[in-house]
């Protein structure tokens, strides 16, 4: 399985090795200089993993991960700090501004490898939380009082769907979804925010407060749809 990740570091040769390393897994590698070019490309794209490269000098990789967690697209997506020396102070805030763990940043390509594979799992079962089924399923969907007319799911996982609306939700809305799998199974009702809307009036939702019992049927179905393939 192919890991989509983004680094972000300032040093050259960091950056050289990391990227050399990670292909060399199989990984599709996008490479950021800085800060503001790895947060544009996190904006835009969804990533299985991110890694920040951290330096004795560097104090702004607090400011990064804040940033980046800011960033609907990558949300809950594994952030690894690698620390060249970097003080502790640094790296305890950047964990918890939303960091997921830290390793010291290794001198050899080999060592690069390894931090991957320390980390693949992870990003795997994150991916996995992200997996999405193709659900062209009809759905109410309210805000407040007012029900939108003609909604349609496109696609759902675990974590949110795409649907089809009327052009009048905007991004932070919270909604009110009613919906099933399949024509057998019980009717869901979940809650969710708009976190992105493009020009097709194709609206991404959020799900907040997903109850055990839902997640594990949103999760048979979606399950079921993929061993399919």
């Amino acid at each position: 399985m192919s890991l989509k990740l983004l680094v972000i570091d300032t040093n050259d040769a960091a950056s050289a090795m990391m990227r050399e390393a990670f292909r060399l897994k199989g990984a599709d590698v996008h490479m950021a200089v800085d800060a503001d070019t790895g947060l544009a490309m996190a904006n835009k794209n969804l990533f299985d993993g991110i890694f920040i490269g951290m330096s004795a000098k560097d104090s702004n990789g607090v400011e990064i991960v804040q940033l980046l967690r800011q960033c609907s697209w990558n949300l809950k997506t594994p952030i690894v700090l690698l620390g060249r020396g970097a003080r502790s102070q640094h790296l305890s805030q950047a964990l918890r501004a939303g960091g997921s763990f830290f390793l010291p940043m290794p001198r050899e390509k080999s060592g690069i490898v390894k931090v991957l594979n320390c980390t693949r799992n992870i990003m795997i079962e994150e991916r996995r939380r992200y997996q999405r089924i193709s659900l062209p399923m009809p759905i109410r969907c309210t805000v407040g009082v007012r029900e939108l007319p003609h909604c349609l799911i496109n696609n759902l996982s675990l974590s949110g769907m795409l649907l089809q609306a009327d052009g009048s939700l905007k991004k932070r809305n919270g909604v009110d979804l009613y919906f099933k799998l399949d024509n057998i199974s019980p009717s869901i009702e979940l809650e969710g925010i708009v976190v992105r809307v493009d020009p097709l009036h194709r609206v991404g939702i959020r799900f907040v407060g997903m109850s055990p019992d839902i997640r594990e049927h949103v999760k048979k179905r979606i399950s079921k749809e993929v061993d399919s393939l």
